[in-house]
């Protein structure tokens, strides 16, 4: 029971020791590093903190395969 959940940062703390937590690495402004992160990755439920332009979320949108399923921006920046 439960959810598996996937987090991206471009931190390198770990987060072992969660059964059920992946941790995917990359720096969101680069656009390969993202790639190799998200290529083909496929979510029910995408929450993203840290789009602060349309370009974040093109970069985003743009990896090849990415599938974000829900996705919901929360974010400040903009406001």
């Amino acid at each position: 029971m439960g959810h598996d959940v996937s987090v991206l940062t471009r931190g390198e703390r770990s987060i072992a020791g969660h059964d059920k937590l992946t941790h995917l690495r990359a720096d969101r402004t680069d656009p390969q590093a993202l790639a190799v992160a998200l290529e083909h990755q496929r979510f029910e439920f995408t929450v993203d903190f840290l789009a602060f332009g349309g370009s974040d979320v093109e970069r985003l949108l743009g990896v090849r395969g990415f599938d974000p399923g829900r996705l919901v921006m929360i974010s400040s920046g903009q406001v």
